[in-house]
């Protein structure tokens, strides 16, 4: 089914395209020729938000889990510390399921972090194929609507973008968009006087998993 989307990108025949849409269907336009960045603008319920803001307050961890969707989200809310959240483990099970239906491979690679830091200051595009991305509380990653898949360091702050808490997205690396895979960073992270960090960070991760 056809699902119009919103370009972001200026008129550049040169550019990768970015597109959106309100619906998760969205995502899957990132198989089109040419499209390295899709994004579903979403807006978390309540109970997500307050689940995701009360792990992310525990920062910094990082937890990484192999396998199908449903092993990730099982192990992923196993793994989690008390109270667990079963709205979150479900929402991460969705997104794993649509990663695996966008991505068309039957094992995947989930990691979900706490980020109390910078993380990857440096705008870069990835060496894989298709990424996910899902900040649920915090500020989002950044982008770039440039072509090509580098970017000077740093960029013109006029053209840096960002995602919205909540909001998902599925990217192109260099693997799935050789020379104009989808140029991100983390962002940086507000500090108080102290040097800690105002609002730490909940991201979600997905890549293709290793089928062997």
């Amino acid at each position: 089914m056809f699902l119009a989307c919103e370009a972001l990108t200026a008129d550049d025949p040169r550019a990768p395209r970015m597109l959106a849409a309100a619906e998760p269907l969205a995502l899957f336009e990132v198989l089109q020729p040419g499209v390295s960045l899709a994004i579903w603008g979403r807006a978390l319920p309540r109970a997500l938000q307050q689940a995701a803001s009360g792990l992310a307050g525990l920062a910094p961890f990082s937890r990484s889990y192999q396998g199908s969707p449903d092993q990730v989200a099982a192990a992923a809310l196993a793994d989690l510390p008390p109270p667990r959240s079963r709205v979150l483990a479900a929402d991460l099970r969705f997104l794993a399921l649509l990663f695996q239906a966008v991505s068309a491979r039957p094992v995947i690679r989930l990691r979900l972090e706490g980020v109390a830091d910078d993380g990857c200051p440096r705008f870069h595009a990835d060496a894989v194929r298709l990424r996910l991305l899902c900040t649920y509380c915090g500020a989002g990653t950044e982008w770039l609507p440039l072509p090509g898949g580098e970017a000077a360091q740093p960029p013109d702050p006029a053209v840096i973008l960002r995602l919205p808490a909540g909001a998902v997205a599925v990217m192109r690396g260099e693997a799935g968009l050789p020379g104009h895979g989808c140029i991100h960073r983390s962002p940086p992270m507000p500090r108080n006087a102290a040097g800690r960090a105002l609002r730490p960070r909940l991201l979600l991760c997905l890549d293709e998993g290793d089928e062997d």
